[in-house]
């Protein structure tokens, strides 16, 4: 054929193939989209449901059986709304956490706005019936987290608890709690306990706590004690003796790191005070690292049911631990009499005084 045709044949052949090679390319495009929405559309849906499981009642108790060692009893309603657990248990080491009638209302997530930076798990209202850490430690010493830092903030707006059971020999219950909790999201932020109230042995107990989410975790606590008094009929065996019923008034704070802070405490009734500061270490196998006190013809029994009934007065200078290396011994409290011990090495060195008026127990 003529050259002009050969070439004519070669365009039209150029021109097919590279359709063909564009109709491929879009072919393989529009495969390769569809895929990849229908990848994105089976994650959304996976998240959606995910997502959705806290809002259903079968969602809500698969997302709780999910969790390694939970036991869970009854339940009723979902998780982010209103939710009933008759009892839950979890095991913390050797021992197990048992809570009984566990509910709260309200329970949802609100994004940031508002004079809120952060997500936040929201709560009208948490309750429970009764918190019992059962069974025997391991008999080491405490061992405080690194940091109680969290990913998201958590608001309560109240909080209610019947009691609270650690099984230890001899201790009493707390009993009626009520505050309002507000946990900060991060390492920066501050967990707050406000209008915290509640009720030991003979004691009723209100004030606030804030702690550091991150180290050194630096406390302030603050409470006002005052005699719990039994109602009328009740017949109760740990409220203060009718004698001392509205005769005294306590205070006590905290401040400090967590792991080594101050603890102070004053008390003043007819005729009685007490005035006192202590150092405590909690990670220590004895936390009362320091005590001292002074007493004016003070009766524990007002304090507790099973402590005696005295009349003590005078001075504990007391130390009772190997504080850290260069710590400047602190002085006692204003009035008091000799001075603290010197600083020792020995896990336990303690010089105390104490000269009870007679009868110092009755």
């Amino acid at each position: 054929p003529p050259p002009g045709r050969i070439a004519g044949l070669i365009g039209r052949a150029a021109r097919l193939v590279g359709r063909a090679v564009r109709r491929v390319i879009a072919l393989g495009l529009l495969l390769t989209a569809h895929t990849l929405s229908f990848s994105v559309l089976m994650v959304s849906l996976v998240l959606i449901g995910l997502c959705a499981l806290p809002y259903t009642e079968s969602g809500s108790r698969w997302v709780l059986q999910a969790v390694p060692g939970l036991q869970v009893g009854q339940m009723r309603g979902v998780l982010f709304g209103d939710f009933d657990i008759d009892e839950l248990t979890y095991p913390i080491g050797t021992r197990r956490l048992v809570i009984r009638r566990l509910a709260w209302r309200g329970l949802d997530l609100a994004p940031p706005g508002q004079g809120q930076p952060d997500w936040a798990l929201t709560i009208a209202r948490l309750s429970a019936a009764e918190i019992e850490l059962q069974g025997q430690g391991d008999g080491k010493p405490l061992t405080l987290p690194a940091d109680l830092s969290l990913p998201l903030a958590v608001r309560v707006a109240r909080v209610d608890i019947g009691s609270v059971q650690a099984n230890l020999p001899g201790s009493e219950p707390i009993r009626n709690i009520s505050g309002a909790v507000s946990l900060g999201a991060g390492s920066g932020a501050r967990h707050r306990v406000d209008k915290l109230r509640l009720s030991w042995d003979r004691l009723d107990a209100q004030g606030q706590a804030s702690i550091g989410a991150g180290a050194p975790m630096p406390l302030d606590a603050a409470f006002e004690l005052a005699p719990q008094v039994a109602a009328p009929g009740t017949g109760s065996t740990t409220s203060t003796p009718a004698p001392l019923a509205d005769a005294w008034r306590a205070r006590v704070t905290a401040i400090g790191p967590l792991a080594d802070f101050e603890l102070a405490a004053t008390a003043r009734a007819r005729g009685q005070s007490l005035d006192a500061q202590a150092r405590v270490r909690l990670e220590d196998r004895l936390p009362l690292a320091r005590l001292l006190a002074r007493l004016s013809g003070l009766d524990l029994a007002a304090f507790a049911s099973n402590l005696p009934t005295t009349a003590l007065s005078g001075d504990i200078l007391a130390d009772l631990g190997a504080p850290p290396a260069k710590a400047a011994p602190a002085a006692p409290p204003a009035g008091a009499r000799g001075s603290a011990a010197p600083d020792t090495a020995a896990s336990a060195a303690a010089a105390a005084r104490c000269w009870p008026q007679a009868p110092a127990h009755r």
